[in-house]
């Protein structure tokens, strides 16, 4: 908890007065706030890896639209409700061809801005994609589930504290492969 406190001035008396409020960074449901000014989609004043071109930052502003809210993960609505995209969406919003889709994917993988998550939904896997919230942020909140998908590219990036919160946390997140990402 942190104590914030504002002082407000009575401009017909000149009267001052103190209010003290308390507020946490962390919250039992939602996580770490992470941005918190965020109203919205938020994009990162903080700089892209070195080697995107204009035309690949491009088509990854493009696919931020599609970033479901408080999750990071690139969905669509259809007439059965939300869905995350999958490659053949991201050829239709890009209107580029199978292997530039690809070639656009892995290089955000490997530069740790876009995962690829299999979820169990039920009986069925699924292949989900995922914005880091460092360059992009839906919300205000890092939930434990998104901190982990990208624990190694935030982890020094959040106070000790919250760190420790997270690693608290009963989440289990593994990657494409199936390995846990957060085994201790």
């Amino acid at each position: 908890m942190f104590k914030r406190t504002t002082t407000t001035i009575n401009i017909d008396t000149g009267e001052t007065k103190e209010l003290e409020s308390y507020f946490s960074y962390w919250n039992d449901e939602k996580g770490y706030l992470f941005k918190s000014r965020a109203r919205s989609l938020n994009f990162s004043d903080e700089e892209f890896p070195s080697g995107f071109s204009f035309i690949e930052k491009g088509m990854l502003f493009e696919l931020m639209h599609y970033i479901y809210k408080d999750s990071n993960i690139l969905s669509k609505r259809t007439k059965h409700g939300i869905r995350p995209l999958n490659t053949k969406d991201m050829l239709k919003i890009l209107g580029l061809e199978k292997s530039q889709v690809y070639k656009l994917i892995n290089k955000l993988i490997e530069h740790s801005i876009l995962a690829r998550v299999k979820i169990e939904v039920g009986s069925k896997t699924e292949i989900q994609y995922w914005l880091n919230p460092f360059y992009f942020l839906s919300g205000k909140y890092v939930s434990p589930t998104l901190y982990f998908v990208f624990r190694d590219s935030l982890k020094n990036l959040v106070p000790d504290y919250i760190r420790d919160k997270f690693e608290e946390q009963d989440v289990t997140v593994r990657n494409i492969n199936g390995k846990k990402v957060n085994e201790r």
